[in-house]
């Protein structure tokens, strides 16, 4: 759900557009606020042993009555943690300011650590002969290894695509006195 509401955020900020509506950016500020915001609990709730009851009926509701198993319906803490650094990394983009779009890119740099991490952990357990009991965990599944890997080739492409210039959009001109 967090990779799906920060791709919504990133496809707001690098709308095609030759002037952005302040509407998307407030848009996309609260979708990547909303994820940093989960994303903190989550990794509070791991940290601490504290649950927060409500948001089981809210990520997993069940009307049957029957209680959900601990921590049934919230990532593992490696993606909470990649998706807080993509939030604060969405947060902290500007195209204009240089020391933001520096603290930009190294925040996303340092998202990109734990899927990174993960995916050496495959290719280990894939190429080593020994049990795949002892292999190494990344903690991270394969697919989310994967969307995090695309979101950050996005979230990079920000910052390299924040200087080409937008496309002018084409209107009719007035030639003497007549549309053309």
């Amino acid at each position: 759900m967090s990779v799906s509401a920060l791709s919504l955020a990133l496809a707001l900020i690098a709308a095609p557009v030759r002037a952005q509506h302040p509407s998307q950016v407030i848009f996309s500020r609260t979708l990547a606020t909303i994820v940093f915001c989960f994303a903190a609990v989550f990794l509070l709730e791991y940290a601490s042993g504290i649950r927060v009851p409500d948001l089981d009926i809210f990520f997993l509701p069940d009307a049957s009555g029957q209680r959900v198993t601990l921590y049934a319906a919230r990532p593992t803490p490696h993606s909470a943690t990649t998706s807080l650094l993509f939030a604060s990394a969405l947060l902290l983009f500007h195209p204009g300011s240089s020391w933001r779009k520096r603290a930009f890119q190294i925040a996303v740099l340092v998202a990109l650590a734990l899927p990174t991490l993960a995916c050496f952990g495959y290719i280990v357990q894939l190429l080593s002969p020994r049990s795949p009991a002892s292999a190494p965990s990344g903690g991270l599944s394969l697919s989310a290894v994967l969307l995090y890997f695309t979101l950050g080739a996005g979230v990079l492409g920000l910052s390299v695509g924040s200087n080409v210039p937008k496309p002018a959009v084409a209107r009719p001109a007035k030639v003497s006195g007549r549309w053309v």
